[in-house]
């Protein structure tokens, strides 16, 4: 299946008393919440239950939703879809494993974001000894969106844009110039920094993972394993990954900070650039940066325009495959019911609904929302690029993984009252679930980390009071087992003191931060502060804004007494990010979502 993440982070991780309902999709894919229908189904017909990606999820509800009125009928049956939105790491993971019922209905057809999924899953079945028929090898494409590297506008402009073809070797170069921006005219702009989603988790992630690495090797031709371990290749790619601000697993994050700090006023200050397809640049431009149609309108253009470059030394497609699945579970009917819908899906008027969206068509043709746009290419890329085959996408995965930019973690956990509170009726407590997922998500790391431990609450036997440093931060592999220990240890006691704890940590950080590693606090907390002595959340807030050396905050939102607001504006001043599990049942999930950013 995927592999460990091998990095140094510096994240604290404060895990309090609070709200943790973290971003939809998590990578501990075995114990995210429910998958929640978004069309219903058709009364009195049989249906055929779509497991789509997020990306394509609500516009093939939408067009579910006019099938399921449209009276149409197959040999004198009717077909109801219900489109159940699911990542398309989760959907492989749980293919892969046996479709887990409880977190929705399995699955008739699925549409991941890229035909690399189908690919991943074969290697993974394969080596898992399952069955690789479940899922066919290739699939027809509903729709299709090119991988871009998206700059703010003044940026590519210094670059060449739009005249001058611009190159992952030319990325990689500027980054690894000591001179950085000032090699363009702009030394004020600092290093060039690179946003790029976790290829374990992301397509976004995944196809610039595999461009980067194809345009290492100096050839279009997909990669092969042998091509991945090059140590040529390799070096070509490694400066890229050093100029990472952050990971993570959804790339509508990155760009809803981008949009931040182009209201502050600041949008040259997160990243110089973002690894996302054409569609996120035109959502983005468009204020809409989630791609949620509703959500679309709520927010004023950017000051400063994201325009999309496409390598010139290639790029890739996610093509969204529509694969019916060979499943036990399914029926002949509901198979012939899913390929009636896909026929339907790639009439003309349902087409447009993807290309008014800002998606091609299957077979890469542009609509009005991407012909009528400035900032990309109704051509799109001068040379696109194929993905390689499951075995060496692995491969590739590895060999990332030893790339990666390094960081440093220091788990802060909050031990305060409220964390013995029973989650369920017979259930565990708080705590004690929050420490299964701890634990689970150590996994992540590798002896290349370096990880460290608090605890929080009041009344600790410390000169501060109001924390314990349980395991000081150092490598990995020595302190792992320490680290397990003492989370398994810990108890509830006395009161919350997130504001105190949280400005203890970031001092310490802003203290000790590494350059060239990603340094960060993840926060998880379950009550709001209670600590008289320092309540000033205001002044915690102002002193995060005026500047923290980099150290970002990743906040988890831990059950419904969190401080989800204070936790929020935490991660928004430090171009962090808060993952909400209100649900405490998604706190596994949070945590490898607030880890994918490392």
């Amino acid at each position: 299946m995927r592999p460990s993440k091998k990095q140094i982070v510096l994240a604290v991780l404060v895990i309090g008393l609070g709200t943790f309902a973290g971003l939809k999709y998590h990578a501990d894919h075995s114990k995210k919440e429910p998958i929640a229908a978004i069309t219903p189904p058709r009364p009195g017909c049989d249906t055929v239950t779509v497991a789509a990606a997020t990306e394509t999820a609500p516009l093939l509800a939408k067009i579910a939703d006019t099938y399921n009125h449209s009276g149409r009928t197959l040999n004198g049956k009717c077909f109801g879809i219900k489109v159940d939105a699911v990542d398309s790491a989760d959907a492989e993971s749980q293919l892969v494993a046996g479709w887990n019922v409880q977190r929705g209905d399995a699955p008739d057809v699925w549409a991941p974001a890229s035909s690399s999924w189908l690919a991943i899953f074969g290697d993974d079945a394969a080596k898992a000894d399952h069955s690789t028929t479940l899922v066919p090898s290739t699939a027809d494409s509903i729709a299709s969106t090119a991988l871009t590297v998206a700059m703010p506008k003044p940026m590519a402009t210094a670059l060449g844009w739009p005249a001058v073809p611009i190159s992952w070797r030319e990325l990689a170069a500027l980054a690894k110039n000591p001179a950085g921006w000032g090699a363009k005219g702009h030394p004020e702009w600092g290093a060039f920094t690179f946003v790029k989603a976790n290829p374990n988790y992301s397509t976004s992630g995944l196809n610039a993972t595999i461009a980067s690495f194809t345009a290492a090797t100096g050839s279009p031709t997909p990669l092969s394993s042998g091509s991945v371990a090059s140590t040529s290749v390799r070096s070509t790619v490694a400066p890229l990954e050093q100029a990472i601000v952050n990971y993570g697993d959804d790339p509508t994050a990155f760009l809803r900070t981008q949009q931040r700090a182009d209201a502050e006023g600041k949008p040259l200050s997160y990243a110089s650039a973002f690894a996302v397809d054409e569609k996120s640049v035109l959502d983005y431009d468009a204020g809409n940066p989630s791609g949620d149609p509703a959500t679309a309108g709520s927010h004023a253009k950017p000051r400063v325009p994201l325009v999309a470059i496409y390598p010139s030394d290639g790029t890739l497609y996610s093509d969204n495959p529509y694969a019916v699945l060979n499943a036990t579970w399914s029926t002949h009917d509901r198979q012939a019911g899913a390929k009636d819908f896909f026929d339907y899906l790639v009439m003309p008027a349902q087409q447009r609904v993807f290309t008014d969206a800002g998606f091609r068509t299957p077979t890469k043709q542009p609509g009005t929302a991407i012909s009528a746009s400035p900032y990309l290419k109704a051509a799109g890329p001068s040379l696109t690029l194929t993905a390689p085959s499951g075995s060496t996408i692995a491969a590739l995965r590895s060999a990332w993984s030893l790339l990666r930019k390094p960081a440093r973690v220091l788990l802060m956990i909050d031990v305060s009252s409220s964390m013995g509170d029973s989650t369920a009726e017979n259930g565990p407590t708080k705590l004690e679930q929050a420490k299964s997922a701890a634990l689970s998500a150590l996994d992540e790391f590798t002896g290349a980390d370096e990880v460290g431990l608090w605890q929080y609450s009041s009344g600790l036997p410390t000169a501060a009071r109001t924390y314990q440093e349980l395991v000081p931060v150092g490598h990995f592999d020595i302190d792992k087992s320490q680290i397990s220990a003492a989370i398994s240890t810990l108890t509830p006691k006395n009161d919350s003191t997130l504001i105190p704890a949280v400005r203890s940590a970031m001092s310490q950080l802003t203290d000790d931060v590494e350059p060239g590693h990603i340094n960060a606090i993840v926060v998880l907390n379950n009550a709001k502060n209670d600590y008289p002595a320092d309540n000033d959340q205001a002044g915690l807030v102002s002193s995060l804004q005026k500047g923290t050396a980099g150290v970002k905050i990743y906040s988890i939102a831990y059950g419904t007494g969190a401080d989800k607001a204070g936790l929020q504006s935490y991660a928004d001043a430090t171009k962090g990010q808060l993952y909400d599990a209100t649900d405490t049942s998604t706190v596994a999930g949070a945590f490898q979502s607030a880890f994918s950013n490392f």
